[in-house]
């Protein structure tokens, strides 16, 4: 059990590594061929979209920081969850954004895949 975390842990921090440096070849590693994002909006965007706003520059992460991570592993299968907080542009207009990530894991051909992202945008603070 203890390899097959460790294998995991290192699937996840490539596939957010090949997020952050904007590496669409990388990302594909890292998901399924049916993988979709779910974005803080609730609109889904496929695994061959999302990329392709990738390799065209239509998106790109200037910066990503993840933390309040956990990670839940169950066989063959993980939830990973974090709070995610960056930068970045699409389409050339600038961004910045604070969200909840949950991404769906499983155990496919001797590799760890991530299957499901749902983003969930956190509001801002009235206060601050």
């Amino acid at each position: 059990m203890a390899r097959a975390q460790q294998e995991l842990s290192t699937a996840i921090i490539a596939f957010e590594d090949a997020l952050a440096r904007n590496d669409a070849a990388g990302f594909d590693a890292r998901i399924t061929s049916d993988w979709v994002i779910i974005e803080g909006g609730g609109s889904v965007i496929d695994r061959a979209s999302f990329l392709a706003t990738i390799r065209s520059g239509t998106l790109v992460h200037d910066a990503i920081r993840f933390d309040e991570r956990e990670l839940r592993q169950f066989d063959q299968a993980a939830t990973w969850t974090a709070r995610a907080r960056g930068s970045g542009r699409y389409n050339g207009a600038a961004f910045d954004f604070a969200e909840r990530s949950t991404d769906f894991w499983i155990y496919v051909d001797s590799h760890w895949l991530c299957a499901l992202t749902q983003l969930t945008r956190i509001a801002p603070n009235p206060g601050t």
